[in-house]
């Protein structure tokens, strides 16, 4: 009797420290405290798309949080030539030129399931067998359940820092019905400027499966440079505009 009420004392004891956090990683617990305080709207940064698809391999554009709503993306090329007022037209209308990704996309990363795999005095390394909800999202459906991953991390400094994040297809799945995906494979990879701030650098993403006549072998990369902090040019209300860019 008095075993088993120890027992229940000591499984209780358990419940109680993984409930509030005791026993959680302060490697991950800081990461994803540095990540909670990121913005896009922090930078401007210039955003360099290839792909091996389509009618268009290249696209440069700028970004800047300080001009008006719907324009804070400015196309200055396509397939490294100016871009025609046709094509800047259909890119002004584009999905494509929501806010950057930034740093704070971690966030997602390791709201799944997440374990550590290996840690020495410079790095640890944690494998997520599921990715957090809303992590990865494809023609509007979310397939985060889909993908697994690897969270490499720099712990050389007092602010760990994810350099990179791999991410794998587990099994292939049918996203649409006309088409199936095989294998995918993804890398996103991190730095901090000179300022402390940790900012996205590349993202690459290659994907291969099969649709009705024919394979799908697609790659594609987004790299990000040129970062400008927005300090106190930055208006306190941002105004809309109906004016269009133009390059």
């Amino acid at each position: 009797m008095v075993g088993n009420k120890i027992r229940s004392m000591m499984i209780g004891l358990l419940l109680v420290f993984w409930a509030s956090g005791a026993w959680a990683d302060p490697v991950l617990e800081a990461v994803r405290a540095e990540a909670a305080s990121i913005s896009a709207d922090d930078y401007r940064l210039i955003r360099i798309y290839t792909d091996n698809s389509g009618k268009t391999r290249q696209r440069r554009a700028a970004y800047d949080p300080t001009r008006p709503d719907g324009e804070e993306w400015l196309l200055l090329e396509r397939n490294e030539q100016p871009p025609s007022d046709k094509y800047q037209r259909k890119y002004e209308q584009s999905e494509e030129r929501g806010a950057p990704e930034t740093y704070g996309r971690i966030l997602n990363y390791l709201d799944g399931e997440v374990s550590l795999l290996s840690r020495t005095k410079e790095q640890s390394t944690y494998q997520i067998r599921r990715l957090g909800v809303g992590s990865i999202l494809l023609e509007g459906d979310d397939i985060s359940d889909r993908i697994s991953g690897e969270a490499v991390i720099d712990t050389r400094t007092n602010k760990p820092l994810v350099t990179e994040i791999r991410l794998k297809v587990e099994e292939s799945f049918k996203p649409h019905w006309l088409v199936r995906i095989h294998e995918g494979t993804g890398v996103i990879r991190f730095e901090r400027l000179a300022d402390g701030t940790p900012v996205i650098r590349q993202q690459s993403l290659a994907v291969s499966g099969g649709q009705p006549f024919g394979s799908i072998d697609y790659r594609v990369e987004f790299l990000y440079r040129d970062y400008q902090p927005v300090r106190e040019d930055r208006p306190s209300v941002k105004t809309s505009s109906t004016a269009k860019h133009r390059p």
